[in-house]
């Protein structure tokens, strides 16, 4: 059986939107967003922590937030759950209608941030360490590719190489063919955004 087509676009670091939070507390950054920042399906963001403070009300959302840069931060939420998100790359999923309030542990953090409409769809979140062997994707295994740490090549098959992929930029696709991508140096970081 034949592969359907897949076909791949990057969204660059640079090209993400500045949105300033409503609170003051932070910025949000955001990658991509469908079908409008006003009434989302579902989005894809990286955001800076500046101060401690609550988040914002998503009710009616899953989100995941996975810490990228700076101390961490302690999470304490409406369900009783204390969360201490310390460690890059460890994605922490978690109702958008439950009150959070967050405290930085030593100053400002950055995170990559996605969130869902439950009643639409529902996403996965995988952080994945990419070395000496290439990470084939096939199928539905994602749908986003953020780049964490490293430099990555992207080869779509049967044509070979294609676009580099940056820290901070996000690999869009579509379709069910396999792409492969492979560090260019030693090893890279990347999150895996399923979103069914």
């Amino acid at each position: 059986m034949a592969h359907t087509h897949r076909t791949g676009r990057v969204l660059r670091r640079a090209s993400y939107r500045a949105m300033p939070w409503k609170n003051g507390g932070g910025i949000t950054h955001e990658i991509t967003v469908f079908p409008s920042e006003e009434a989302p399906v579902w989005r894809l963001s990286v955001a800076t922590i500046e101060r401690d403070g609550p988040f914002s009300d998503f009710t009616s959302y899953d989100r995941t937030i996975v810490p990228l840069e700076g101390h961490g931060v302690i999470l304490d939420l409406s369900n009783g759950e204390r969360a201490v998100l310390d460690r890059p790359f460890h994605p922490f999923p978690f109702a958008g209608e439950l009150k959070v309030d967050c405290r930085l542990i030593d100053g400002p953090v950055r995170d990559f941030n996605v969130m869902t409409r439950r009643a639409e769809c529902t996403h996965a979140v995988e952080a994945r360490r990419i070395g000496e062997r290439a990470l084939n994707l096939a199928g539905p295994e994602a749908r986003f590719v953020y780049v964490f740490e490293g430099e990555l090549v992207v080869e779509v098959p049967p044509s070979g190489a294609g676009e580099h992929l940056h820290v901070g930029d996000t690999l869009c696709l579509d379709g069910s063919a396999p792409v492969c991508l492979r560090p260019r140096a030693d090893s890279a970081r990347v999150a895996l955004v399923r979103i069914d």
